[in-house]
């Protein structure tokens, strides 16, 4: 592992005499130098002729090459870091320390670079169209690191139809200059690329050859195999490590502390690439582990400008979440008596999308932090003799587990439900049913782990999902034995979330010093930028930009009461996006993702792309809505504008609608019908007939099939349409709205699983189909609820074809 930093234990430290944040709040640099370099700072800006556009003059401000203003603010903080630090300790010991501290190498994580070697440069090898790139390879005292990644490959879904897996026979291997080898450790592959960790190598060692069987997950046969590249490494040290790498800072005062959980941020590192944070978690109980950040929602980082940087960048783009968790040794000789609880720390890497090189002030969000928590309590179930898969037993079982009440009212034996990608036959499983436990305000049962070893069960599993709750199993290998007769079940941990937010926020260093430089955004409302097209309007009331993105805030409005803009989903916390990135005639094309068709264009032909990198959302929270009127507004953010642009246009595809109607049927779920597992998809009965006719706004469609199929830890009846033809003028089928399903005992089905979609079947030729489905699953004990079920449909949700123009002056 490398090195790490405890902030904490480094007050103590007699090789540097106070922490980071004395040196930040100690320094005082002088007032000349900090004159000169803020002039030179401004003056890049250069002078705002008279008459430019604001767009114009925002960007000769602000739209510098990335790395010049960040590395100027960052080069301030450490110069009066080493200003201060040099004077109280000497020059080489704080140069020893700053580059001990500083060092994230990309793709890796935080490390320490003194006595490291790496590669200089990335190395390529081509072989019949296909590439090897050696990115990096960063040779520790405890690992060799090396990054590779590959071009030129066939897609993903020729090269693995059923999705990717790995053989078991992918062995790389490092050879030494006098033949030995180095076997891989610890990899983490996507298709064609990953990270692979092989011991460290001997001291003398500055040139290795790397030997790859084949490509990371690609499949035999299917590109060249057998690659060997030569790597020569150089000391990580001086000039080189400086030029190469971003250098991190140790942001002051970076923590927010609930429920005795202080979230810290300890180094942060900005690249072109991405944004990298080395985080520690800290909480008092020595008995949680493994702390998972993120409830609902992914970590946010943010800045001032309400801009919102996303974690977790896709496959190829730096480096990956959660590179690195640590454990971190606490030194009790300095804790003062009495003895008080020693925080447990625990580190880890996040990365998110590149921050703007004008953010002074980010803010790290973490809505919730969940633990495995100890939970100790046990019950006891009477399985009886001759057992079969598919038997169910009433439970009235009441526990406390790590404090909150939880209920099982009942346990059935099944076949594992979905082992993706795996042939090997599924194991046994004793599944119990949990009722619904309740939140205790700001924390949350998230799952129960069981243990039946002592019954003669060989694993365990649990869940949580939105509409169903709490599950857990236990769990036998094939060819075990069903243990009959009592058994005894232990409870062993829980998962408990525990509610935030945790808002963690500090300043960029150089940002107090040079404060005539400040973050700065361009608000637009332009009066005519508008379009009505088949009867919907649509037009911008608000334009963002920055030089990070662009936040196009939309209105629509339809003054047609046959047409409503968006539809609601029970299924989702608000309605759907309604603005669509593609025209519904190009939805599929091939098996392949279209060009999106949403977009903004400049006036010298410049087409900027609709990017989910990073957000905009005001600080009241101002998302998507449906109001009680027919208007519905949404904000979309787009690359950045450039700064020779005077006007743009936005291009809209297509906008999602609901039309009027009502239809009801009938549909029946025969009794004994079985669940399946596959290997390559959800678990699913084989289909059986039925015949329901529907006539809804001008459609008429025909389901003909259903079957069973478990999705999201419930069961769902999916039933299937003939094809159809889609398209009625500019308006192109989406799916069916559900207002209600009734089970044959009268109860109402919760529709929050429930879906609807409509889509070409390119088997058909482009023709259509309708997927419409709905829970049979009884709430109490998960059971499939056999019997007729009444269905009512109030709506027909619709792609209205456009496109919208709308233009407006920058």
């Amino acid at each position: 592992m490398s090195k790490r930093v405890d902030l904490e234990s480094l007050e103590h430290s007699p090789r540097l005499e106070g922490t980071l944040e004395a040196l930040f709040v100690a320094a005082t640099p002088d007032a000349a130098f900090v004159a000169g370099l803020e002039r030179q700072l401004v003056a890049r800006a250069g002078p705002h002729p008279a008459g430019e556009s604001p767009l114009r003059r925002f960007w000769a401000r602000w739209a510098q090459p990335f790395g010049q203003r960040r590395w100027a603010m960052i080069a301030t903080g450490l110069l009066l870091i080493a200003a201060v630090a040099l004077a109280a300790v000497g020059p080489q010991r704080v140069l020893a320390e700053i580059q001990r501290l500083l060092g994230y190498v990309p793709g890796v994580g935080f490390v320490d670079l003194e006595s490291t070697r790496l590669l200089a440069a990335p190395v390529e090898v081509t072989r019949n169209g296909v590439t090897l790139r050696v990115e990096q390879v960063l040779a520790g005292p405890d690992r060799t690191v090396v990054v590779v990644r590959s071009e030129g490959l066939p897609s993903r879904d020729q090269l693995w139809p059923k999705g990717p897996m790995e053989p078991g026979d992918f062995r790389p291997q490092l050879r030494l200059p006098d033949g030995r080898t180095l076997t891989t450790q610890e990899w983490a592959l996507c298709l064609g690329a990953g990270t692979l960790e092989f011991p460290s190598l001997p001291d003398d060692v500055y040139r290795v050859t790397l030997e790859l069987p084949r490509l990371p997950l690609v499949p035999p046969d299917a590109a060249p195999e057998d690659w060997t590249v030569s790597l020569a490494l150089r000391p990580a040290t001086g000039e080189l490590a400086a030029e190469l790498f971003p250098q991190p800072y140790a942001p002051v005062d970076a923590s927010d502390t609930h429920h005795g959980i202080t979230l810290r941020v300890l180094e942060v590192a900005h690249s072109p690439e991405e944004t990298v944070l080395h985080l520690q978690v800290a909480w008092l109980d020595p008995d949680w582990e493994w702390p998972c950040l993120g409830g609902n929602r992914s970590p946010q980082l943010r800045d001032e400008l309400d801009q919102v940087y996303h974690e977790g960048l896709p496959p190829g783009v730096g480096s990956t979440a959660g590179l690195v968790v640590e454990r971190i040794a606490v030194d009790t000789d300095v804790t003062p008596a009495p003895t008080p609880q020693i925080p447990t720390p625990e580190e880890r890497t996040l990365a998110f999308a590149p921050a703007s090189p004008s953010a002074q002030h980010l803010t790290l969000w973490v809505d919730a932090i969940q633990f495995e928590v100890p939970a100790e309590d046990s019950f006891i179930v009477d399985l009886g003799e001759h057992l079969q898969i598919g038997d169910r037993w009433p439970l009235d079982v009441h526990l406390t587990v790590a404090g909150f009440p939880v209920h099982i009212t009942g346990a059935r034996l099944v076949k594992e439900r979905f082992r993706p990608f795996d042939d090997s036959a599924p194991d046994t499983e004793l599944e119990f049913d949990i009722a619904p436990v309740p939140d205790q305000g700001d924390r949350e049962l998230r799952h129960i782990h069981l243990n039946g070893h002592v019954a003669g069960f060989s694993g365990s599993g649990s869940g949580w999902n939105f509409e169903r709750g709490l599950r857990a199993n236990l769990s036998l290998n094939e060819g075990d034995l069903i243990p009959t007769d009592l058994i005894q079940v232990q409870v062993e941990s829980a998962g408990v979330l525990f509610r935030g937010p945790w808002n963690v926020a500090w300043t960029v260093p150089g940002a107090d010093e040079v404060s005539e430089v400040e973050a700065v955004s361009l608000t637009l409302h332009p009066e005519n930028a508008s379009q009505t097209h088949v009867g919907l309007t649509l037009r911008v009331e608000q334009a963002i930009l920055t030089d990070r993105l662009t936040a196009v805030m939309v209105k629509g409005d339809s003054p047609s009461p046959d047409v409503t803009i968006g539809w609601d989903s029970p299924s989702l916390a608000g309605p759907f996006n309604w603005i669509l990135e593609w025209r519904p005639v190009t939805r599929s094309s091939g098996g392949q993702p279209p060009e999106k068709d949403l977009y903004l264009e400049d006036d010298r032909g410049r087409r900027y792309e609709y990017t989910w990198e990073v957000g905009w959302q005001p600080r009241d929270g101002q998302t998507s809505e449906v109001s009680q009127t027919s208007e519905v507004s949404v904000t979309l953010t787009f690359e950045p504008v450039q700064p020779l642009a005077r006007r743009v246009t936005l291009h809209v595809p297509a906008v999602a609608a609901t039309l009027p109607g009502t239809a009801a049927f009938d549909v029946t779920v025969p009794d004994g019908v079985a669940i399946v597992p596959h290997s390559d998809r959800a678990p699913a009965s084989a289909p059986w007939s039925v015949d329901v006719s529907v006539e809804m706004a001008g459609y008429g469609l025909h389901f003909t099939e259903a079957r069973l199929e478990e999705l999201n830890g419930t069961t769902l009846m999916v039933l299937t349409s003939d094809s159809f033809e889609g398209q009625q003028g500019d308006r192109w089928l989406r799916g069916l709205r559900l207002a209600s399903v009734a089970a044959s005992d009268g109860r109402a089905v919760d529709l929050r699983s429930s879906f609807s979609h409509a889509g070409p079947n390119d088997r058909e030729g482009g023709m259509y189909q309708v997927w419409l489905a709905f829970d049979v699953a009884d709430p109490e004990t998960g059971a499939v609820q056999s019997g007729c079920y009444h269905a009512e449909l109030n709506g027909v949700i619709v792609a209205v074809e456009g496109p919208w123009r709308l233009t407006w002056d920058l």
